[in-house]
């Protein structure tokens, strides 16, 4: 027996990783649904002399971009302008520009708006990042970092002074650090000749280019050779690391020091007051210090620290205020001995208001002057700008009949019972108000829930005349004190001018939310986790919360009570309709209760126990260090004693040299599936760092399928759980069909499945090659 040595990693395609974790007692399971829930991969274009990648570091760092997730689209020169546009650049998200290229052959791609790396000093005159002055052939091994406070030094962790950039001399253009463009940023130098010279600078969008243009993305430019044929190990660690933070910078990746991902997102609105802030660290942080206050330079200039030296990542600022925007910033420092403090970036947010505007309301009236002037005018937002300011024309006004008999009223109605706020009142806003005056001065409002019973408002206000110009701002507020109401009538009893006509321009009710809201799992969800938590808004006066939930939307069931706004229901069956709601209680409120809205959402089909999507060639992600075949592995970092093979004949995955470790041609669903080679008895064993429960959530089935080669000699085909072994029941001629057969395995005849620690996959005798892929557990 032999274990297999790696040799140098090649990265050969992009895989779309799949996002959604489930935790099944102590296990990791993803999620099956009827669609797979991917991550696109983003999308590069490099600008080469040369197909075939020879040239300079053109193969070095193509792969480098492939390592860092990048789709890379190969572009030949020649092909600018024309087989290749600057209309299809934009539709990447970076684009590298070789030093391998003639000077002016990318020009036709200046103005691009996706990210730009650029390594070849003689475009960057072209396209207006630096000013024409001489360019310069500088030779040497060692750049002068002259900025780290940018994101690129930052993330790329480089000191002052000189560092190491090749391992050998090298020769690359640079330009003159005094002809860059005033939006440039210098980050690294080199001096030629006692003049020192651009090799690293950073323009941010929209900053200013020579010309005084602005930037239509973000721009690097990064000199890097062409003179010879590099490999990647010519450029030093730190080199690579500048030039990784190159990408994401201008990319807008994340900067892995600085704390990143806040929750709330950044610039978010209707903001629980009672939110907890939280945030992803930073990659070096020790502590943090936090920032937060209604004033962005407070937060800006660091005078607003709330909490400083803390462990976690989250902070509690207490219950905020209502319809406010608040400012936050979190700074990483680093550990001991240096303590480094890395400025994070200021996020904003908005808290929920007090009340909300109703959106479905019907208007009627007693009589209307035309068909274009309805009641319905009042509440369809006919009239008014963006600012909610009012124009003039008749048409978006209500005018009532001309001496119409009897009372003038105008009735609004709801969808629904609401505990009210106030009312905004735009009066009517004709352009001869000021002389008409048709506007409704005195009004009797009423209330009612069910359209019989009426209640009469006190202390309503004057209803303000309009100024019958085009920028007309509601100036009346009714207050209604929090009165339930499905209904509201206005009695007109006095216009400004006297007459027995009245009009209006617009009305607006306002809403205290006193139901149960935005519930998560959010309404029509599907795919989600039988184990899931549910978790709600909670409605303004609750006291508590009555949690319902069934199958049937007409046949809920009381699960419990609680006082906080999440309720655990424990295991849920998958591939289920769940309904649910939420009734709000408080016996010392009028009323006592708000019945909630029935929610609903739907369990995931399945579990995945392995789609196989998540393997790389690198360790150690790779697939046969996850599951042990007979050749077993070599050592390295992570694992310092290599993993022992099971002496089978079984070997997983390709060699990593030669190319992909997995299968990306011949795949059941996702971007890959796992190639076992076998010969005479052969498994391949998974064992799982935790037990897992294949008993919750209903599961009966475990499923999976496998491809055979047409030319394999077949054999008998098993899987092992916890070594108790079920055989194919099919075909054994499907081990050599040339196509995907699934495979189910009903759990009903094996035992221990609330433990299962390893699952082997084997094939008794014969000789070739299966696919696996799409390992999973349903109940259907």
């Amino acid at each position: 027996m032999h274990m297999r040595q790696l040799g140098t990693i090649v990265s050969g395609g992009v895989a779309m990783w799949k996002k959604v974790v489930l935790a099944v007692a102590c296990v990791s399971l993803a999620l099956v649904g009827l669609a797979r829930a991917e991550e696109a991969s983003k999308k590069a274009a490099m600008v080469v002399s040369s197909a075939d990648l020879s040239a300079g570091f053109d193969k070095a760092m193509h792969d480098r971009l492939v390592s860092l997730g990048f789709e890379v689209t190969v572009v030949v020169q020649g092909d600018v302008g024309g087989a290749f546009t600057r209309d299809m650049a934009n539709t990447y998200d970076l684009l590298l520009v070789s030093e391998s290229i003639s000077s002016s052959r990318a020009d036709p791609l200046r103005g691009t708006t996706a990210a730009v790396i650029h390594n070849e000093a003689y475009g960057w005159d072209n396209w207006l990042f630096t000013r024409p002055i001489n360019i310069h052939w500088a030779s040497g091994s060692t750049v002068e970092i002259v900025n780290t406070s940018h994101p690129i030094a930052q993330m790329a962790s480089v000191k002052m002074g000189q560092m190491a950039f090749f391992s050998s001399p090298a020769a690359w253009t640079v330009d003159s650090v005094v002809a860059l463009a005033p939006g440039a940023e210098l980050i690294a130098k080199i001096n030629d000749g006692g003049t020192d010279c651009a090799v690293i600078f950073a323009i941010e969008k929209d900053a200013p280019l020579a010309d005084g243009s602005p930037a239509p993305s973000r721009i690097v430019g990064l000199s890097i050779p062409a003179n010879a044929s590099y490999t990647a190990d010519a450029m030093t660690n730190q080199a690579w690391a500048l030039f990784d933070a190159a990408v994401r910078w201008a990319t807008y990746a994340a900067n892995p020091v600085l704390a990143r991902d806040p929750s709330p997102a950044d610039t978010a609105t209707d903001v629980a007051r009672d939110v907890i802030l939280s945030w992803r660290p930073g990659v070096f942080a020790d502590k943090h210090d936090v920032y937060l206050g209604p004033v962005f330079e407070d937060v800006n200039e660091g005078k607003a620290l709330v909490s400083a030296g803390q462990d976690a990542n989250w902070y509690a600022p207490g219950l905020l205020d209502f319809g406010r925007t608040y400012y936050w910033r979190v700074d990483e420092v680093n550990a001991l001995p240096d303590r480094t403090v890395f400025r994070g970036q200021v996020w904003s947010f908005t808290t929920e208001p007090y009340s909300y505007p109703i959106r479905n309301v019907t208007a009627t009236a007693s009589s209307s002057f035309s068909a274009d002037s309805g009641p319905g005018k009042t509440v369809d937002g006919s009239g008014l700008d963006k600012l909610d300011r009012h124009d003039i024309s008749a048409t978006n006004m209500w005018l009532s009949a001309k001496d119409q008999a009897g009372s003038v009223w105008i009735q609004f109605e709801f969808d629904m019972a609401y505990k009210l706020d106030r009312m905004w009142v735009w009066n009517s806003n004709h352009g001869v108000e000021s002389i008409a005056g048709l506007g409704v001065k005195a009004a009797k409002v009423e209330y009612s829930v069910d359209g019989a019973t009426w209640t009469a408002l006190a202390d309503v206000p004057e209803f303000g005349q309009a100024p019958g110009t085009a920028d007309y701002e509601h100036n009346t507020t009714v207050d209604f004190g929090g009165a339930v109401a499905k209904y509201v009538r206005l009695t007109c009893l006095e216009s400004w001018g006297g007459r027995k006509q009245y009009g209006l321009s617009e009305v607006r009710f306002f809403y205290i939310p006193v139901h149960a809201r935005y519930p998560e799992p959010a309404v029509g969800a599907t795919g989600v986790l039988p184990d899931v938590v549910l978790r709600w808004r909670a409605g303004r006066q609750a006291a508590f919360h009555e949690v319902y939930l069934g199958t049937a939307s007409d046949g809920l069931v009381l699960l419990g009570k609680v006082s906080g706004n999440s309720y655990d229901p424990g295991d849920l069956m998958l591939g289920t309709q769940y309904y649910w709601r939420i009734d709000e209680v408080n016996s010392v409120a009028e009323p006592s209760r708000w019945e909630g809205v029935v929610w609903g959402f739907r369990t995931a089909e399945g579990l995945v126990v392995d789609d196989f999507e998540r393997y790389t060639n690198r360790s150690p992600n790779r697939v046969f260090q996850v599951w042990i075949d007979g050749l077993g592995f070599s050592a390295d970092e992570y694992y310092p004693v290599g993993g022992k093979g099971n002496g089978t004949g079984a070997i997983v995955g390709y060699d990593p040299g030669l190319g992909n470790i997995m299968e990306t041609g011949i795949v059941h669903g996702g971007r890959q599936s796992m190639p076992l080679s076998y010969d005479g008895l052969s498994e391949a064993t998974r064992t799982f760092e935790d037990f897992q429960d294949w008993t919750r959530y209903g599961i009966r089935f475990l499923v999976l399928y496998f491809y055979g080669k047409v030319e394999n000699v077949v054999g008998e085909l098993y899987v092992k759980i916890n070594g108790v072994k079920v055989s194919y029941g099919g075909d054994p001629g499907d081990l050599a069909a040339g196509q995907w057969k699934q495979w189910r395995i009903d759990l009903s005849s094996v035992g221990g499945l609330n433990a299962v620690k390893s699952l082997t996959i084997g094939v008794s005798s014969g000789k070739g090659t299966l696919y696996i892929d799409d390992i999973a557990l349903y109940r259907n």
